[in-house]
């Protein structure tokens, strides 16, 4: 990435939270949300919430806001967190440690949205552990089934 007055470079992989008003505040900037093992990292017991700012905009009015704030529901089952998303004209919402959106603004209108958000503390299993659990299982299945084939010539 070569412009004239950029000045952009990679931050670390690990991050601290934010802190706000004494709050643990796990940010995730746009695509970094469809990264789980990303924000897994970024997210350690006293994290009490996740937030995620997006520009939507290049989406247009595709499926595109609606499936990456599917993907944004995801991060919130996987780590137990409830989650703000914030976008310019996509899916403004709040999700809850379910997945499930509690509140949310209509898409391409300007708005403020406003909720009292439960605060959650502790680890789930996916935060603990990751995708290594599904790994392991899928490799047991994989020699399972070398081995099963294997015995059948």
């Amino acid at each position: 990435f070569n412009l004239p007055m950029s000045s952009f470079a990679r931050g670390d992989y690990k991050q601290p939270n934010l802190n706000a008003v004494g709050h643990q505040i796990a940010p995730a900037i746009c695509y970094e949300i469809a990264f789980p093992e990303q924000l897994r990292a970024n997210v350690n017991a006293g994290t009490e919430l996740l937030l995620t700012v997006s520009n939507d905009a290049w989406f247009g009015r595709s499926n595109g806001p609606l499936q990456h704030m599917q993907i944004a529901q995801m991060r919130a089952i996987e780590l137990g967190r409830p989650l703000l998303r914030a976008t310019n004209n996509g899916v403004t919402a709040i999700v809850d440690t379910q997945g499930k959106i509690t509140h949310s603004l209509p898409q391409f209108e300007t708005g403020v949205l406003k909720a009292e958000v439960p605060l959650v503390a502790g680890m789930t299993g996916f935060a603990r552990w990751g995708q290594t659990p599904l790994l392991l299982l899928c490799t047991l299945v994989l020699i399972g089934a070398v081995i099963r084939r294997l015995q059948l010539r």
